[in-house]
Formats: C-alpha cells, sequence, structure tokens
C-alpha cells in the first residue's frame, strides 16, 4: 500500500494541545492527469489505499456518511483508540463502546487489515494489527 488518508483530530498531548489532521491534497494526483488512467482505476485505489483515523469518533462519522459500496471497497484501516466514549442522553454519565462494538454498525466493512494503536503516556502505547484470511 503506497497512497494513505489520514483523517481527524488527534487527541489532547500532556500539555493540552489538539491538531487536525486532514487529508493530503496530492494522494491521487496520478488519476487527476490522466482521463484514460481515472476511468480505469477509480475504483481500484480505495481498496489498496490505508485510511488512518485518529479517534474512532472520526471514523464512525466519516465512514457512516459514504455510500455503502465505497466502505466495502475499504480494505485496510489504521485507528488511534479503541474505544469510543458519548455522554449519555438520559444522565451526565458517559457510555464507552469498544471498537468492535463501533465497527458493527458499519455493516458494509470488510476489512483485510485492521490495526488498532492504543496510546498510553506510560507505557508507549501499544498496536494490534489483525489480517483476515493470512
Amino acid at each position: 500500500m503506497s497512497t494513505g488518508f489520514s483523517l481527524g483530530e488527534q487527541p489532547m498531548d500532556r500539555i493540552g494541545v489538539e491538531r487536525v489532521v486532514t487529508a493530503t491534497s496530492n494522494g491521487l494526483a496520478l488519476l487527476r492527469t490522466c482521463q484514460q488512467v481515472f476511468q480505469e482505476t477509480r475504483h481500484l485505489w480505495i481498496s489498496n489505499a490505508l485510511f488512518g483515523f485518529e479517534t474512532t469518533k472520526a471514523l464512525l462519522d466519516i465512514l457512516a456518511d459514504l455510500p455503502s459500496a465505497t466502505v466495502a471497497s475499504i480494505r485496510h484501516i489504521r485507528i488511534h483508540g479503541a474505544h469510543l466514549t458519548l455522554k449519555s442522553l438520559h444522565s451526565k454519565e458517559y457510555e464507552l463502546y469498544q471498537i468492535g462494538t463501533v465497527l458493527k454498525l458499519l455493516h458494509h466493512l470488510r476489512l483485510d487489515t485492521l490495526t488498532v494503536r492504543k496510546s498510553s503516556v506510560k507505557k508507549g502505547g501499544a498496536v494490534l494489527t489483525l489480517y483476515r484470511g493470512v
């Protein structure tokens, strides 16, 4: 995989700074330069690209708005953080959803590779990569 896209907001670091991460503007420049290349490959790139999400919320926000055929074409995702925290509508408490529960909401998603990076300031972070059919 040679093309990657990172999307979302990075969590606050130790000094409380948050950074917004957007996709690179030239990620698909070749497809814009040649109409024939574009026509022949416009549906292929998405299954070969690595989509990186800074938070589980960014993953859900972005993928939930895409057409189901587009989501079904995505094969490789990297995500920082392994859960989604939402405030309850009925109380002042927060509910915690694990990454597996969040991914079940995206019914058409058929990943070959899921990499989850859980950051920990004390332990230096941990990475878990899951491969389908290996």
